[in-house]
């Protein structure tokens, strides 16, 4: 009778080298139930060549985005069931590529942006602004304790940088000067197609025939107690161009590069001023 050839074992090393995958990624998954090993009386580690089509199927779950955790079970279920958890998969991945398009998006926009900076650092335009929807954090340096902000932070902290950090010009009645809130902006049409969850803590701002201000490298372009007063170019060219006084306005940070310390080195931003009729 001939003898029954052996089946080829491997060791980690071996066997994760032709296999593609790391001996971490062997151990991880053997962790999990999902490999079965061999262990000779001398403490070694072996695997068997069958072990590699596991293997293949696993990374095209993990693909898809299944986790450990979720692979003994997704392997149990009827076909059916299985396309029913890849098929949610996909739709989290489409979500993710969403995301990911518009942050390169966002990055295109401001680089073509700062380079009209680096030849005009500030520039002016009168232009109908559509509103955007300002989610409330902190009243000048202190922080606003409201729970309904910190229902929705994290997903608007997520979408940064098509969100902007910005400065809520709050207008006084009857004074110059200006209630000031730190907080998150973004254009309302942004919002909507990304849906971006809302509440109570967030307020639309309706800008109309608004004067917008670009700037780049300004000293104290965010400097609270200056704005509070009015005290900004951007007031200062409005000035010049004859209004008396700017309603509401928005101060958005694009990008701001500092110092370990804080210190603003760079800062570049526009401020959104709505006239007054």
């Amino acid at each position: 009778m001939p003898n029954t050839p052996k089946t080829p074992k491997y060791r980690i090393g071996d066997f994760s080298h032709f296999t593609g995958v790391s001996p971490d990624f062997l151990k991880h998954y053997e962790e999990h139930g999902l490999l079965k090993v061999q262990v000779s009386e001398s403490g070694y580690r072996y695997y068997t060549f069958e072990q590699a089509a596991r293997i293949i199927e696993y990374l095209r779950l993990k693909n898809y985005g299944v986790s450990v955790k979720e692979m003994n079970a997704l392997l149990q279920h009827s076909p059916d069931g299985a396309f029913d958890i890849l098929n949610t998969k996909v739709e989290q991945l489409e979500e993710q590529i969403e995301h990911m398009q518009a942050v390169v998006d966002e990055q295109r926009r401001l680089y073509t942006w700062y380079q009209a900076r680096r030849e005009h650092p500030l520039e002016w335009e009168i232009t109908q602004t559509e509103p955007y929807l300002f989610l409330f954090h902190s009243r000048k340096k202190d922080f606003i304790k409201d729970p309904e902000i910190y229902a929705i932070l994290n997903d608007w902290l997520a979408w940064l940088p098509v969100v902007k950090s910005a400065l809520y010009l709050c207008a006084r009645d009857e004074t110059p000067t200006y209630d000031l809130y730190w907080g998150l902006a973004v254009p309302e049409s942004v919002a909507k197609r990304y849906r971006l969850p809302m509440s109570s803590a967030v307020k639309r701002l309706e800008f109309g025939k608004a004067f917008t201000f670009h700037f780049f490298n300004i000293e104290a372009a965010f400097t609270i107690s200056m704005i509070e007063q009015g005290n900004h170019p951007g007031f200062n060219q409005l000035k010049k161009l004859g209004f008396p006084r700017a309603k509401d306005g928005l101060l958005i940070n694009d990008l701001r590069l500092s110092s370990a310390e804080g210190v603003a080195r760079y800062a570049m931003g526009r401020l959104i001023l709505s006239l007054t009729d």
